[in-house]
């Protein structure tokens, strides 16, 4: 299950780049400072780097505390393969003790999981190779319910609007705002998969499976094409410009900022892949991976106001399916990375903690 897995998850990411109960931690779950000598550093704006291994950070709850996906070794289940696993489960884990307990128990993987603004709910995702089916945990209630059919979902869409409501896409393209009681109301029907869809008021943003950027005006229901060869969208945290991935010559990805009419305000970095971005809170900073034949060749973070690059650390293989994740104070980031072991037949899934000075 786990070979046909990754293979599955290497060709969707592949895809993605170019159209674009209570434990202690585990003594086998490795935790590495990582030394000053080990990561190259055009200014030192690094406090410490925290490597842990077998965990997939996803969130944050506080400064201190994350929710995670994990192997729950108290659930055994055996796959198609008769192949013996046990299922990824969401934790919280405190970084400073290490002490992690279980939120949600369940026979299946859980992935992705993203918190809403108040804390109170998680959205996350079943994963199926790779399409995947939405639920909502009601952390206070402990209540959880499916919000999506099964396999309605790829693996980056859906985000909170607020505390109580999800903009959710599905795969054959249908917009909806799903309430944390399932309720459904349908905004959009494109009738085709369309990704990095983004509500600002009365419009909607979403690209297409052939790289065009578009712009829906929900009281009209006409359309605009704003550009093309964009590989991915990111809304900054004040929701008055866009961090767009865009294909340029020589096959290479460019990272710029723009204004919510597509028009350029600065370029920040070109590479291979352009992956994981994410705004700091307070929509200064912007942080992405750059990828180089095949990987990692850097996170790297640039100060919008200075135009200032510093590189953060490297030397890994593919981030994840999710975005780089920054703390709400902005001094601190996670990173889940993947890759897989054909020595033990399974992906292997390593997260970083980095702490800035």
């Amino acid at each position: 299950m786990y070979f046909k897995r990754m293979i599955l998850s290497c060709i969707f990411i592949c895809i993605s780049f170019s159209i674009m109960g209570c434990s202690d931690l585990k003594k086998e779950e490795k935790i590495v400072v990582l030394d000053e000598e080990e990561y190259k550093m055009e200014e030192n704006i690094i406090a410490k780097i925290e490597k842990y291994e077998d965990v997939i950070f996803m969130d944050w709850m506080n400064e201190n505390e994350i929710i995670i996906a994990k192997e729950n070794k108290d659930i055994h289940l055996v796959d198609e393969y008769n192949e013996e696993y046990s299922p990824l489960n969401i934790y919280s884990h405190d970084l400073k003790t290490k002490e992690e307990k279980i939120i949600n128990a369940q026979s299946y993987n859980e992935e992705m999981a993203i918190l809403s603004p108040d804390k109170n709910h998680i959205f996350y995702k079943r994963s199926d190779e790779y399409l995947y089916t939405g639920f909502i945990y009601d952390m206070k209630n402990n209540k959880n319910i499916q919000i999506t059919k099964e396999n309605d979902l790829v693996y980056r869409e859906g985000y909170w609007l607020n505390n109580k409501e999800l903009l959710l896409t599905t795969e054959d393209g249908k917009v909806s705002i799903v309430n944390t009681e399932g309720k459904k109301s349908l905004l959009l029907d494109v009738k085709d998969r369309v990704y990095d869809v983004i509500k600002i008021e009365n419009k909607l943003y979403y690209t297409t499976k052939y790289g065009e950027l578009y712009m829906y005006h929900l009281d009209t229901r006409q359309k605009q094409l704003m550009m093309k060869d964009v590989g991915s969208v990111v809304l900054s945290p004040d929701s008055e410009n866009l961090a767009i991935v865009k294909h340029v010559e020589d096959s290479d990805e460019e990272i710029m900022i723009t204004d919510l009419k597509g028009n350029i305000i600065s370029s920040l970095s070109k590479g291979n892949q352009i992956s994981g971005v994410s705004w700091s809170p307070d929509g200064r900073k912007v942080a992405y991976a750059v990828n180089v034949n095949g990987n990692i060749n850097g996170i790297y973070s640039t100060d919008l106001k200075t135009q200032k690059i510093n590189f953060v650390t490297g030397d890994f293989s593919y981030i994840g399916q999710q975005p780089i994740k920054w703390s709400s104070s902005g001094e601190k980031i996670i990173v889940a990375t993947q890759d897989y072991n054909y020595d033990i037949k399974k992906l292997v899934y390593t997260s970083y903690l980095i702490i800035f000075k």
